[in-house]
């Protein structure tokens, strides 16, 4: 299984960081997504760890 960020980031790219369901996914939505997953996912293996996404936050980078 491929580290748990790159397994977000791929995941809440295909759709799952849709927090708003409008088809579009921002770097905002992404970062949020991606940073809850991986804390959750350390959390749960005893570890802590928080991600960062830099890049402006209203900024689409899928669309479908």
């Amino acid at each position: 299984m491929p580290a748990a960020i790159t397994y977000y980031l791929l995941k809440g790219l295909g759709g799952a960081a849709d927090g708003n369901r409008d088809k579009k996914i921002t770097i905002a939505e992404l970062a949020k997504y991606v940073r809850l997953k991986v804390k959750e996912d350390a959390a749960l293996k005893g570890r802590e760890q928080t991600p960062e996404l830099q890049g402006g936050g209203k900024r689409v980078l899928v669309t479908f």
